[in-house]
């Protein structure tokens, strides 16, 4: 195989022979892929921090990308086939770090000359941070285990998971809006390395939010992607919850928000670095992996786990032993359990989840956030028993904006 292919500039097919030979050992059809090696497809790449993307049935390669018929270049391209294959399958699968995992496997066999049929479907929904079990369901969790009044509880959880429900406060739209004017998507769904963004494109549009200062300081303010050091990071977090009183009804939403920030101080971690992933794509060419709750950064959540459940245990007294039993104890022991379990998906450990508060004595709302899809502020469903009007969006806004500087004198937006 010629080692240039693909090296000039613009948009090919695979050559006949390569496009069969995948073909043969994938066992689905690329005739209609494209291949792009362009100054968008560049640009693409560069701004996600990726080296290659597939986009329905396109192959975007970054200009520096290893050419095909170099062992490299033909695992790269057998990798993001073979995520091309995984876009196909039927939905089913939200396992975004599984479906990674699969499209290696995939890449190892068929460079080897192996056949290998991809199984794991790649959801076309987009990565949440720590995903709902790790916001909503452990805040949620930790505030009742610490003894917290179950409809402030409830409240508390709800809004520490809106930065995820909502466009205006997503770091992933945000991110893709900070990026848009040098990448012209054609369609709605990208898929860098095992991560799917689905519908970023139009989220972005429908959004109200278009300053991008604004978009940097919800990425930044809201989800630390700030690119500086875990610790610093952290200590900041937990200072600005020190801050604030989640009984006091004007500090209730910043104090849930910050819960969320903190818990992202600990997801959006960049391991070979010791630094926070940076604004605009943070951890998108890792995919969804920093934001799962699981075996690989269980030290990371446990830790989050920690310091949150002694943020909610200063707003209540600590947790009360019930019928003999440690709350916090019997608590700890199941979230081990749970984020150590690689066996489970987002729907298990809710579930899982939701049964550790009843073992404490204590009921969940039935509420479930992982059944909502992404909206704009103005489209979200209403929420039983919680109230969302427009000024919490502005009151988000204004915490994203002041907990974006550095070393923020107070708690407390101006």
């Amino acid at each position: 195989m010629n080692p240039t292919i693909f090296r000039s500039a613009g948009v090919s097919r695979l050559p006949a022979s390569m496009c069969r030979r995948f073909e043969a050992l994938l066992g689905t059809a690329f005739d209609t892929v494209a291949i792009r090696h362009d100054r968008e497809a560049d640009r693409l790449n560069r701004a996600l921090g990726s080296v290659a993307c597939a986009m329905h049935d396109t192959i975007f390669l970054r200009d520096d990308a290893p050419a095909a018929g170099t062992p490299e270049g033909d695992w790269l391209l057998a990798h993001e086939l073979a995520h091309i294959a995984q876009q196909r399958l039927p939905r089913g699968s939200d396992d975004h770090a599984a479906a990674e995992a699969e499209a290696c496997r995939a890449a190892d066999a068929v460079t080897r000359g192996l056949p290998y049929r991809c199984v794991v479907p790649l959801d076309r929904a987009r990565p949440a941070c720590w995903e709902e079990p790790g916001h909503y369901y452990t805040i949620y969790l930790l505030a009742l285990a610490a003894g917290i009044e179950g409809e402030l509880a409830y409240r508390i959880a709800v809004y520490g998971q809106l930065p995820d429900m909502c466009c205006e406060l997503d770091a992933a739209v945000a991110g893709y809006a900070l990026v848009s004017d040098d990448a012209k998507l054609s369609t709605p769904l990208v898929a860098i390395g095992g991560t799917v963004f689905s519908d970023l494109r139009t989220q972005s549009q429908e959004s109200t939010l278009k300053d991008l200062a604004t978009l940097r300081d919800i990425q930044i303010g809201l989800h630390a992607l700030s690119g500086d050091v875990w610790a610093k990071e952290t200590a900041k977090r937990v200072s600005l919850l020190d801050g604030l009183d989640p009984r006091n009804e004007r500090e209730l939403l910043p104090f849930s928000l910050a819960l969320h920030s903190l818990g992202d101080s600990f997801a959006h971690r960049e391991i070979s670095t010791g630094h926070m992933y940076k604004p605009v794509m943070g951890h998108a060419w890792h995919g969804a992996a920093p934001d799962t709750v699981g075996k690989d950064r269980q030290d990371f959540y446990l830790e989050y786990v920690k310091l949150a459940y002694a943020a909610l245990c200063k707003r209540a007294g600590g947790a009360k032993a019930l019928g003999g039993i440690d709350k916090g104890q019997l608590m700890g022991d199941q979230l081990r359990y749970i984020s150590g379990n690689t066996g489970w998906n987002k729907d298990e450990q809710c579930l899982r989840l939701r049964n550790t508060a009843a073992q404490i004595g204590a009921t969940m709302k039935p509420f479930k956030p992982e059944k909502q899809d992404m909206c704009t502020f103005r489209s979200l469903p209403a929420i039983p028993g919680v109230t969302i009007h427009h000024a919490n969006l502005d009151m988000a806004i204004r915490c994203a904006r002041h907990w974006s500087r550095a070393d923020p004198i107070s708690a407390m937006p101006r």
